[in-house]
């Protein structure tokens, strides 16, 4: 029996800095930034890696993290945070030499945005691998970006040690090494904008992705329209959970790949997955940050058969 149930391993900036407006400017206009208080100061646990753990920790999954920070991850508490979640760090690199990466983040009133990302200690993450045996020691290994060769050792030793293989997110942006971590994979999670660009990349169509590359599944978000299952011969629409009160949408992503991986490894369908991420996803918008609102299993399973009117 392998001691973790899933190992999530990417890195990119772990700090989140999240600013509200009433619009983008144009180009020479300066406007205020609505964020107030405390809130413009306020720095918030983040990274894809990282926001997948913790949600799959939280949902009672035994979880072990590969990442890579600077000196100051202990500083902002980030250790201790996921500690407390109970998640196995052995897989965590410090660059003692270098910062945590930021990212900010800026919203207009309708909720779209854009970010900026200093990567500080993530930048230069090829030099870096996992530890030797950590991969082998979990039956489930997603990695999320920086698409590099860090991530992808980890799946070449996830798929020789025989664990259940998955992306999280911007795989396109892997280059020359796409082709590597397609054929590595056996779940894919990305949104529809990355889905576009990743079949442009691969010069097909959504058949060629599983019938040259054998995946077994994609979870394909589409925001207000919910998500698209998909597999060889058949494709299914689950809907989002709907909330009055979205606060944040920072990491509804992560959050719903890491509350689908965790349904999975329940034992859950793929449909039944989807609707637990996306139950999952309805908890985290409902607060500033990727981590503030994330449900343990049981709270889940109340909203999940609220909306959908049956039990896991």
């Amino acid at each position: 029996m392998k001691k973790f149930q899933l190992l999530s391993v990417g890195s990119w900036a772990p700090f989140d800095h999240l600013f509200k407006m009433s619009h983008f400017p144009q180009e020479g206009e300066t406007i205020p930034i609505e964020t107030s208080g405390d809130g413009v100061n306020q720095v918030y646990f983040g990274d894809c890696s990282i926001n997948l753990a913790y949600v799959a920790a939280q949902l009672g999954i035994k979880t072990s993290l590969a990442t890579i920070a600077g000196h100051d991850f202990d500083a902002y508490g980030y250790r201790a945070h996921l500690e407390q979640a109970g998640i196995d760090l052995s897989g965590l690199t410090i660059k003692s030499d270098l910062p945590s990466g930021h990212n900010y983040l800026y919203f207009d009133s309708q909720g779209k945005g854009f970010c900026f990302s200093y990567l500080g200690a993530a930048e230069q993450q090829e030099e870096e691998r996992i530890p030797d045996g950590l991969a082998a020691q979990a039956e489930h290994v997603v990695v999320s970006e920086k698409f590099s060769s860090y991530t992808l050792e980890a799946l070449r030793a996830a798929r020789e040690a025989g664990a259940h293989t998955y992306i999280n997110g911007m795989v396109e942006t892997a280059e020359d090494l796409l082709d590597e971590f397609l054929s590595l994979t056996d779940v894919i999670f990305i949104n529809e904008s990355e889905y576009g660009r990743l079949i442009a990349k691969i010069g097909g169509s959504e058949a060629s992705l599983f019938e040259k590359y054998g995946l077994e599944l994609i979870f394909m978000t589409m925001g207000m329209r919910g998500c698209r299952v998909i597999s060889a011969d058949k494709s299914e629409i689950v809907p989002i959970v709907r909330r009055e009160n979205v606060v944040d949408t920072t990491g509804a992503g992560d959050s719903f790949a890491g509350g689908a991986i965790a349904a999975l490894i329940k034992g859950c369908t793929p449909r039944l997955a989807a609707q637990v991420g996306a139950t999952v996803s309805s908890f985290i918008i409902e607060a500033w940050g990727c981590q503030s609102n994330v449900p343990d299993w049981n709270r889940m399973k109340i909203r999940y058969r609220e909306y959908f009117g049956d039990e896991l």
